[in-house]
């Protein structure tokens, strides 16, 4: 189960139960989700459907807006290391 420890003007950070990172959502100034990291299971990454692996999506401004239309979301990427470090402590319990 996650829970949502805290929300600031754009942003949105998840973890799961034991304290350790699950999700961060960026939003930007019209509050659409732009952005999403998640240290998740990511097939398309790792191959496999048990290994999790900190990985983004971005996504398309109509994402937040339209509930019935398309919407993009991109393919899995790995962080590069500047996002890595420009997010690191929201990055609780995994070793980067």
């Amino acid at each position: 189960m996650i829970y949502t420890r805290e929300y600031l003007e754009n942003l949105a950070d998840k973890i799961n139960r034991d304290g350790t990172f699950r999700e961060l959502r960026l939003y930007d100034k019209s509050h659409s989700l732009y952005m999403e990291i998640a240290y998740t299971i990511e097939e398309s990454l790792t191959g496999n459907r048990h290994e999790k692996v900190l990985h983004y999506h971005t996504y398309d401004s109509r994402f937040s807006k339209n509930k019935d239309g398309p919407f993009s979301r991109s393919e899995a990427k790995l962080l590069t290391d500047s996002m890595k470090k420009k997010y690191k402590k929201y990055f609780r319990g995994l070793n980067i």
